[in-house]
């Protein structure tokens, strides 16, 4: 099949994830559709010289009369899907009713095209107890995000305390928000590495360091989700593998035995928290993004334990990732890298990173993008934007006028 063939065969299609609270709408396609006998979220294709937010708009209101604002949609991302037959590039908006639109539509159980409607819980859509069409799963990991992530304080932050790992618990256990999603990022080699000495025990410590804070903010936190830096999570990985396979075999050539025993002791700290679901995705920084990009092979500066190679191959098989980008180069990488998982089925992309969009006090030299330079990357995305950077609670709305999906950060994100 040629090219041409194949990108006539590309089908763009606007996608609106309606709800009210926590009930969203779905509706139902008749077994002599494409994907038929599945649930799907209302929408349709964008016609030639159409936007996806105006496509969005016309099929809401020619398939179930609901008038809506394009204001009222908030980009979600992109999902490329190639069924064999057909190939679909969705185009998914979330959009939050009114209660007045809610009322409209809650007993309206046939849209104008009499296809049947149903208003269904979450915690049930996200359980997979509605089939959806197959290009839909990422949206179902992406409606776990909440708009507003906090991202801890560095250790260094409390080295002036007599014991420095003791005060960031306890100031993160009494100033994190009930249930909130935290990037969990104490940045121990801030506190630890007090020279340009970079020796197999400070990076040991550093490890051991950074499990022990986040074992012990879970535990005294099981409100929260959080997200862990990538080499956490995959060492988390590893050692579970190594335990299901009663493997005692070690990495010498970086590490002393008892060093890695050490590490895998610490790590069964970490354990529960897998098990139990409260550490929701991995981030992967811009400098590892770029370097999996570009298959580099190196050591992770962190450990120097894991090459980039092996830990794309673990990176499959585990947990959703969130990326951080701050150009266009680490958002073309996010993007591959979003639909080399969905080829492959793996945990999706569920959020990346966009800063800084405005000058913080912790990276004072860093460019800043403005709200301007947000939009422009946020436009590019495959996936939910958040901003980061000098920003409060109060700027999601902001975020979302420029393409955005939710915000983060430190200081204005604690109580």
């Amino acid at each position: 099949m040629t090219a041409t063939n194949k990108k006539q065969r590309l089908v763009e299609v606007a996608v609106a994830v309606i709800h009210y609270q926590q009930r969203f709408l779905i509706a139902y396609r008749n077994s002599q559709q494409h994907q038929g006998d599945r649930y799907e979220f209302v929408g349709g294709k964008v016609e030639a010289g159409e936007s996806a937010p105006t496509a969005l708009c016309r099929e809401v209101k020619e398939e179930i009369g609901l008038r809506l604002q394009e204001s009222q949609l908030t980009k979600l991302g992109r999902i490329s899907h190639d069924y064999g037959d057909k190939q679909v590039r969705l185009h998914v908006f979330q959009v939050t009713l009114s209660q007045s639109q809610f009322e409209q539509l809650a007993n309206d159980d046939l849209g104008l095209e009499g296809q049947p409607l149903q208003w269904v819980d979450k915690a049930e859509l996200i359980a997979g107890s509605y089939l959806l069409p197959a290009a839909n799963s990422p949206i179902l990991a992406w409606l776990l995000l909440p708009s507003t992530l906090t991202i801890t304080y560095p250790l260094s932050h409390f080295q002036e305390a007599e014991a420095p790992i003791k005060a960031w618990v306890d100031y993160h256990v009494r100033f994190l928000a009930s249930a909130a999603t935290v990037y969990c990022r104490p940045k121990a080699d801030e506190l630890i590495v007090s020279s340009e000495d970079n020796s197999l025990e400070q990076r040991v410590s550093i490890i051991n360091t950074t499990i022990q804070c986040v074992a012990e903010l879970l535990q005294k936190r099981p409100d929260i989700n959080v997200i862990l830096p990538d080499w956490i999570s995959l060492m988390a990985y590893d050692f579970n593998q190594s335990q299901t396979q009663q493997d005692s075999q070690y990495p010498s050539e970086y590490m002393r035995l008892d060093q890695y025993q050490a590490i895998q002791s610490k790590m069964t700290l970490l354990k529960p928290f897998y098990s139990n679901k409260q550490v929701i995705a991995q981030h992967l920084t811009h400098k590892t993004l770029l370097q999996l990009s570009s298959i580099a092979d190196e050591p992770l500066d962190i450990s120097g334990s894991q090459s980039l190679d092996a830990m794309a191959d673990s990176l499959s098989c585990h947990l959703p990732l969130v990326v951080s980008c701050h150009d266009t180069d680490s958002i073309q990488a996010a993007n591959r890298l979003a639909n080399q998982r969905i080829k492959q089925q793996q945990p999706p992309l569920i959020a990346a990173f966009i800063s800084p969009v405005r000058q913080t006090k912790t990276h004072p030299e860093a460019k800043v993008l403005g709200w301007t330079g947000f939009a422009e990357l946020s436009s590019m995305m495959d996936m939910p934007a958040i901003a980061l950077g000098g920003l409060s609670i109060d700027d999601i709305q902001k975020a979302r006028q420029h393409g955005g999906y939710g915000v983060a950060g430190i200081r204005e994100f604690l109580q």
